[in-house]
Protein backbone atom coordinates (compact mmCIF):
# COMPACT_ATOMS: atom_id res chain seq x y z
CA UNK A 1 0.00 0.00 0.00
CA UNK A 2 1.30 3.44 -0.93
CA UNK A 3 2.87 5.41 1.95
CA UNK A 4 2.27 2.54 4.41
CA UNK A 5 5.25 1.36 6.47
CA UNK A 6 5.23 -1.79 8.55
CA UNK A 7 7.62 -4.06 10.44
CA UNK A 8 6.71 -7.67 11.22
CA UNK A 9 7.90 -9.67 14.26
CA UNK A 10 7.19 -13.31 15.10
CA UNK A 11 6.64 -13.67 18.86
CA UNK A 12 6.39 -17.45 18.74
CA UNK A 13 2.60 -17.59 18.56
CA UNK A 14 1.61 -14.92 16.06
CA UNK A 15 2.86 -12.01 14.01
CA UNK A 16 3.20 -8.55 15.56
CA UNK A 17 3.01 -5.65 13.11
CA UNK A 18 4.20 -2.10 13.84
CA UNK A 19 2.66 0.11 11.17
CA UNK A 20 1.68 3.66 10.27
CA UNK A 21 -1.44 2.40 8.46
CA UNK A 22 -4.06 4.98 9.48
CA UNK A 23 -1.73 5.87 12.34
CA UNK A 24 0.61 8.87 12.05
CA UNK A 25 2.60 7.85 15.14
CA UNK A 26 2.37 4.13 14.36
CA UNK A 27 0.34 1.48 16.15
CA UNK A 28 0.78 -2.20 17.03
CA UNK A 29 -1.31 -4.85 15.31
CA UNK A 30 -1.33 -8.64 15.48
CA UNK A 31 -2.47 -11.51 13.27
CA UNK A 32 -2.21 -15.28 13.00
CA UNK A 33 0.16 -17.22 10.78
CA UNK A 34 -2.45 -18.09 8.15
CA UNK A 35 -4.54 -14.97 7.54
CA UNK A 36 -1.94 -12.21 7.35
CA UNK A 37 -3.58 -9.58 5.12
CA UNK A 38 -4.39 -6.21 6.72
CA UNK A 39 -8.08 -7.10 6.94
CA UNK A 40 -7.13 -9.75 9.52
CA UNK A 41 -5.00 -7.44 11.67
CA UNK A 42 -6.20 -6.82 15.24
CA UNK A 43 -5.17 -3.66 17.05
CA UNK A 44 -3.09 -4.15 20.21
CA UNK A 45 -1.78 -0.61 20.85
CA UNK A 46 -3.65 2.25 19.13
CA UNK A 47 -2.16 5.35 17.57
CA UNK A 48 -1.44 7.97 20.24
CA UNK A 49 -1.06 11.65 19.33
CA UNK A 50 1.62 12.26 21.98
CA UNK A 51 3.60 9.00 21.73
CA UNK A 52 5.64 7.67 18.80
CA UNK A 53 5.79 3.86 18.66
CA UNK A 54 9.33 3.14 17.41
CA UNK A 55 9.53 -0.64 17.60
CA UNK A 56 9.59 -3.84 19.62
CA UNK A 57 12.05 -6.24 21.23
CA UNK A 58 10.34 -9.58 21.75
CA UNK A 59 11.07 -12.38 24.21
CA UNK A 60 9.29 -15.62 25.10
CA UNK A 61 7.57 -14.16 28.17
CA UNK A 62 8.11 -10.45 27.69
CA UNK A 63 7.55 -7.76 25.13
CA UNK A 64 9.61 -4.56 25.23
CA UNK A 65 7.80 -1.67 23.55
CA UNK A 66 10.10 1.16 22.45
CA UNK A 67 8.36 4.53 22.47
CA UNK A 68 9.26 8.20 22.28
CA UNK A 69 7.38 10.85 24.23
CA UNK A 70 8.34 14.50 24.62
CA UNK A 71 11.55 13.73 22.76
CA UNK A 72 12.68 11.00 25.19
CA UNK A 73 12.88 7.31 24.31
CA UNK A 74 11.10 5.03 26.77
CA UNK A 75 11.05 1.26 27.16
CA UNK A 76 7.80 -0.32 28.33
CA UNK A 77 8.21 -3.90 29.54
CA UNK A 78 5.06 -6.02 29.24
CA UNK A 79 4.84 -9.38 31.03
CA UNK A 80 3.01 -11.67 28.61
CA UNK A 81 2.06 -14.20 31.30
CA UNK A 82 0.15 -11.82 33.59
CA UNK A 83 -0.35 -8.70 31.44
CA UNK A 84 1.46 -6.41 33.87
CA UNK A 85 3.71 -3.71 32.45
CA UNK A 86 6.13 -1.07 33.64
CA UNK A 87 8.53 1.52 32.25
CA UNK A 88 12.25 1.42 32.94
CA UNK A 89 13.28 4.20 35.31
CA UNK A 90 16.59 5.64 34.14
CA UNK A 91 16.90 8.04 37.07
CA UNK A 92 17.89 11.13 35.07
CA UNK A 93 15.80 13.88 33.46
CA UNK A 94 17.52 13.67 30.04
CA UNK A 95 19.23 10.66 28.48
CA UNK A 96 19.58 8.36 25.50
CA UNK A 97 18.56 4.70 25.84
CA UNK A 98 17.92 1.89 23.42
CA UNK A 99 17.88 -1.92 23.45
CA UNK A 100 21.20 -3.57 22.62
CA UNK A 101 21.58 -6.91 20.82
CA UNK A 102 19.19 -9.39 22.46
CA UNK A 103 19.51 -12.61 20.46
CA UNK A 104 18.30 -14.90 23.27
CA UNK A 105 14.53 -15.40 23.01
CA UNK A 106 13.91 -17.44 26.17
CA UNK A 107 15.33 -15.06 28.78
CA UNK A 108 14.14 -12.50 31.31
CA UNK A 109 17.23 -10.31 30.79
CA UNK A 110 17.07 -7.22 28.60
CA UNK A 111 20.39 -5.71 27.58
CA UNK A 112 20.29 -2.01 26.75
CA UNK A 113 22.62 0.89 26.00
CA UNK A 114 22.45 4.06 28.06
CA UNK A 115 24.11 7.45 28.22
CA UNK A 116 23.28 10.97 29.36
CA UNK A 117 24.93 14.38 29.50
CA UNK A 118 26.75 13.27 32.68
CA UNK A 119 26.82 9.46 32.29
CA UNK A 120 29.37 7.92 29.88
CA UNK A 121 28.16 5.31 27.37
CA UNK A 122 27.06 2.28 29.39
CA UNK A 123 25.68 -1.21 28.85
CA UNK A 124 23.19 -2.63 31.37
CA UNK A 125 21.53 -5.98 31.91
CA UNK A 126 17.98 -5.51 33.22
CA UNK A 127 15.98 -8.29 34.86
CA UNK A 128 12.45 -7.83 33.54
CA UNK A 129 10.99 -9.97 36.35
CA UNK A 130 12.63 -8.34 39.37
CA UNK A 131 13.48 -4.88 38.01
CA UNK A 132 17.12 -5.24 39.02
CA UNK A 133 19.77 -3.83 36.70
CA UNK A 134 23.52 -4.52 36.48
CA UNK A 135 26.15 -2.33 34.86
CA UNK A 136 28.12 -4.54 32.45
CA UNK A 137 30.41 -2.00 30.81
CA UNK A 138 31.01 1.75 30.81
CA UNK A 139 33.10 4.06 28.67
CA UNK A 140 36.37 4.94 30.36
CA UNK A 141 37.11 8.66 30.60
CA UNK A 142 40.89 9.31 30.50
CA UNK A 143 42.22 11.60 33.19
CA UNK A 144 39.51 10.74 35.67
CA UNK A 145 35.90 11.84 35.79
CA UNK A 146 33.47 12.29 38.67
CA UNK A 147 29.80 12.33 37.65
CA UNK A 148 28.79 13.92 40.96
CA UNK A 149 30.60 17.13 39.96
CA UNK A 150 28.10 17.84 37.17
CA UNK A 151 24.38 18.52 37.07
CA UNK A 152 21.89 17.88 34.29
CA UNK A 153 18.33 19.08 33.99
CA UNK A 154 15.56 19.35 31.43
CA UNK A 155 13.36 22.37 30.83
CA UNK A 156 10.91 23.52 28.16
CA UNK A 157 11.28 26.62 26.01
CA UNK A 158 8.19 28.07 24.34
CA UNK A 159 8.57 28.76 20.61
CA UNK A 160 6.84 31.64 18.83
CA UNK A 161 4.01 29.36 17.74
CA UNK A 162 3.48 28.12 21.31
CA UNK A 163 5.25 24.77 20.83
CA UNK A 164 7.02 23.48 23.94
CA UNK A 165 10.58 22.56 22.96
CA UNK A 166 12.50 20.28 25.37
CA UNK A 167 15.95 21.57 26.30
CA UNK A 168 18.51 19.35 28.04
CA UNK A 169 21.20 21.21 30.01
CA UNK A 170 24.43 20.22 31.76
CA UNK A 171 26.80 22.32 33.86
CA UNK A 172 29.34 21.91 36.63
CA UNK A 173 28.43 22.41 40.25
CA UNK A 174 28.85 26.03 41.25
CA UNK A 175 27.40 27.33 38.00
CA UNK A 176 25.39 30.49 38.72
CA UNK A 177 22.17 30.79 36.72
CA UNK A 178 21.96 34.59 36.65
CA UNK A 179 22.08 35.07 32.86
CA UNK A 180 25.73 36.16 32.78
CA UNK A 181 27.53 32.83 32.33
CA UNK A 182 28.38 31.52 28.82
CA UNK A 183 26.17 28.91 27.19
CA UNK A 184 26.73 26.73 24.13
CA UNK A 185 23.40 25.73 22.57
CA UNK A 186 23.06 22.94 20.03
CA UNK A 187 19.77 22.29 18.30
CA UNK A 188 18.43 19.86 15.75
CA UNK A 189 15.09 18.17 15.27
CA UNK A 190 13.55 17.52 11.89
CA UNK A 191 12.17 14.77 9.65
CA UNK A 192 11.02 12.85 12.71
CA UNK A 193 14.47 12.83 14.34
CA UNK A 194 15.27 14.06 17.82
CA UNK A 195 18.72 14.87 19.17
CA UNK A 196 19.18 12.65 22.23
CA UNK A 197 21.25 13.76 25.21
CA UNK A 198 24.55 11.87 25.31
CA UNK A 199 27.93 12.10 27.01
CA UNK A 200 31.02 13.69 25.44
CA UNK A 201 34.40 13.86 27.18
CA UNK A 202 35.40 16.68 24.82
CA UNK A 203 32.65 18.78 26.37
CA UNK A 204 34.18 18.63 29.85
CA UNK A 205 36.72 21.34 29.02
CA UNK A 206 33.88 23.81 28.44
CA UNK A 207 32.00 22.78 31.57
CA UNK A 208 35.12 23.03 33.72
CA UNK A 209 35.62 26.60 32.49
CA UNK A 210 32.17 27.69 33.59
CA UNK A 211 30.08 27.01 30.47
CA UNK A 212 26.66 25.42 30.37
CA UNK A 213 25.86 23.16 27.43
CA UNK A 214 22.33 22.72 26.15
CA UNK A 215 20.57 20.64 23.50
CA UNK A 216 17.22 21.77 22.15
CA UNK A 217 15.44 18.84 20.55
CA UNK A 218 12.27 18.09 18.68
CA UNK A 219 9.40 16.91 20.88
CA UNK A 220 8.06 14.21 18.56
Amino acid sequence: MKDVLYDVTDDGNKFLVVTNWNAKNFRLMECGYIKTDSASWKEVIPNRPDVLLEGLDEFKNFLVIIERKNGLRQMNVRNLSNGQEHYLDFGEPAYSANPSANPEFNTSTLRYNYTSLVTPASVYDYNMETGDKKLMKQQEVPGGYDTTEYITERIYATAKDGTKVPVSIVYKKGFVKDGNAPLLLYAYGSYGNSMDASFSSARLSLLNRGFAFAIAMASS
